[in-house]
């Protein structure tokens, strides 16, 4: 096991891998926040969101869409 990044999530959840772009979305729920995690590298970005998102989907441009 390898901690992927030391980001301290209030509720990270919603894990997503997009083999197409080599990329790991996830979320943080009551942080409203969207992760994207480059795989193997780990350099991510944090997305800071207006409201909670309850759930995420890959979308075949290679970003993901938000349900809130």
């Amino acid at each position: 096991m390898k901690i992927w990044n030391e980001e301290k999530c209030i509720v990270g959840e919603g894990v997503l891998f997009d083999g197409r772009t080599n990329t790991v979305w996830f979320l943080d729920i009551r942080g409203k926040c969207l992760y994207k995690s480059q795989y193997p590298s780990g350099e991510y970005e944090k997305i800071d969101l207006p409201q909670w998102v309850g759930c995420i989907a890959l979308c075949e441009d290679g970003g993901v869409l938000a349900a809130m």
